[in-house]
Order: structure tokens, then C-alpha cells, then sequence
């Protein structure tokens, strides 16, 4: 009897573990592409104020950690091929940031590549302005 509700109790810690390993992996990510996306507007804004609206279309399919301070832990720079967990890389043949999370963290839409996620800047629609895109199945 103490042994299975010593067992039921551990396997309750360990499931609380795994959201709370999921929900920080998550916040990371969000994180991250949050201050891709503040980048963006704060590179847009100054080729604005400098009279270079043009030049915002060049920041389309560049690759987004450029417009960091720094690169997200575990970045690996430019990469083909595979990936490792944890681990962020920009794919230069097709323009995509790419991160391979430890755990599924459910974000949406769904990725195209089951255990990768993906990301790419494009232009906004209808606005002098770029964006970064969860990227969707095919």
C-alpha cells in the first residue's frame, strides 16, 4: 500500500516536472522570437526616419538572429541538414530560422517538419514594414 501511493506521488511529481520543463522551454522560444520581431521594428524604423523605406524589402529572407543583441543560447549559425534538440540554426537554402525543441511545445500553427520549427521574415502585408513567421504544414 505505501509503496504504490509513494509511486502515484512520483509520477505526479514527474508529470508537474515535464509541464513545468515544456512551459520553460516555450517561454524561451516565445521569448526569443518576440525580440526577432522588436528588432525587425527597430531596423524598419530607422531606414524610415533615414528616408531608406526601400531598403526594408532587403530584410526579407535575412536571417533573423542579425537582428538580436545577442544569439539565442545553443545557436549554431548557419546550417543543412540535421539539427540537433535544443539547438537553433539558419537554414540559408530555404531563408528559415530553425529550432528543435526538446519536448513538443504545441505552438501553432503546426510545423511542417515534425520536431522542427521554423521561422522566416517577410514582408508585411500592406505596410512599409517585415515580420517573422511560425511557418505552417505545406
Amino acid at each position: 500500500m505505501v509503496v504504490a501511493v509513494i509511486g502515484i506521488i512520483s509520477w505526479l511529481g514527474l508529470e508537474r516536472l515535464t509541464h513545468l520543463q515544456v512551459l520553460g522551454e516555450k517561454t524561451a522560444v516565445e521569448t526569443t522570437i518576440l525580440n526577432i520581431q522588436t528588432g525587425l521594428r527597430y531596423a524598419s524604423a530607422g531606414h524610415i526616419i533615414r528616408g531608406e523605406e526601400m531598403r526594408i524589402v532587403e530584410m526579407v529572407g535575412s536571417n533573423p538572429v542579425q537582428w538580436l543583441e545577442k544569439p539565442p543560447q545553443d545557436y549554431v549559425g548557419k546550417c543543412a541538414g540535421e539539427l540537433g534538440t535544443g539547438r537553433w540554426c539558419f537554414e540559408v537554402s530555404s531563408r528559415e530560422l530553425r529550432y528543435r525543441p526538446h519536448l513538443d511545445l504545441g505552438l501553432q500553427p503546426p510545423r511542417p517538419e515534425p520536431g522542427m520549427l521554423s521561422w522566416r521574415i517577410e514582408r508585411a502585408a500592406g505596410a512599409a514594414s517585415v515580420r517573422i513567421v511560425l511557418l505552417s504544414s505545406p
